[in-house]
């Protein structure tokens, strides 16, 4: 997550918002994590027709969601390798006009 905390300060200017997903936990744990957690991002509870519906099959997993609320960019374990040049591209991609 440390690179899209970078994202997150660098984009938030330009409208973008980001939100982190608790998944895969019973909801009174995903509340507990919540709590605890520092990282500034606003936090929804996903259930399993939420992941479905964004084609989530496993964790971590970032999505890029363009003005439109569509899947611009969605990462898996083959992208997120590929680094932050493939979150900014999407980023990017999504913010145009």
């Amino acid at each position: 997550m440390r690179d899209v905390s970078y994202f997150k300060k660098r984009y938030e200017k330009r409208g973008v918002e980001f939100l982190a997903v608790h998944a895969f936990a019973e909801r009174e744990e995903a509340d507990a994590h919540i709590a605890e957690s520092k990282s500034g991002y606003r936090w929804m509870f996903a259930d399993d027709g939420a992941l479905a519906a964004l084609g989530v099959t496993g964790t971590p997993t970032q999505i890029v969601l363009d003005r439109e609320g569509r899947v611009a960019w969605k990462s898996s374990l083959s992208t997120y390798r590929e680094g932050p040049a493939a979150i900014q591209a999407a980023l990017d991609a999504a913010l145009e006009d």
